[in-house]
């Protein structure tokens, strides 16, 4: 499991979301200990640290937004170490979880100007098996959370499929 979080400078929301997931999983809790035991939790949590220093919303100290230098190739916005080092490195670590089958979650903490509550903005895949397991996964959140929102989660192409609220 993959989390970053704080690529958007501005986003604090993300940098405390990270510091409760990391303090939950070194605790003694029963469920932290499960986790421990099966998963692996590699956390980066501040991929633009010049931008947070610097007090910017959304950019680095280049005046580039980060999340857009994933994987975007065609653009020519392949991170380069030099100019992006964070997500080069990022980028290079869920390459090589994913080609070597292990990457189970990749999570990239963000905040929300307008929106209250936690949400996420879940993948859409072609395979009915995956995308299930993907919205599943936001349900169980949702059960387990009282500020987690499973109808405020989006799912690309397949959102009405999973924008579904419970009636009480």
């Amino acid at each position: 499991v993959i989390i970053a979080a704080r690529v958007h400078p501005g986003e604090s929301q993300s940098s405390h979301c990270v510091e409760g997931i990391i303090k939950f999983l070194m605790s003694s809790d029963l469920r932290a200990y499960i986790l421990r035991r099966h998963f692996q939790f590699l956390i980066v949590p501040m991929l633009n640290p010049d931008g947070v220093y610097y007090g910017y919303y959304r950019m680095d100290t280049n005046s580039i937004n980060l999340n857009r230098y994933y994987v975007d190739v065609t653009q020519d916005s392949t991170p380069l170490p030099s100019l992006r080092p964070t997500i080069y490195s990022l980028r290079h670590l869920i390459n090589h979880y994913t080609r070597a089958k292990r990457l189970l979650f990749f999570f990239d903490l963000h905040g929300h100007p307008r929106s209250v509550g936690s949400f996420l903005y879940g993948n859409a895949m072609d395979d009915v098996v995956s995308q299930t397991e993907t919205c599943l996964f936001a349900k169980l959140l949702s059960l387990n959370s009282q500020t987690f929102e499973y109808g405020d989660c989006i799912f690309s192409k397949m959102e009405m499929k999973c924008r579904v609220r419970s009636v009480d």
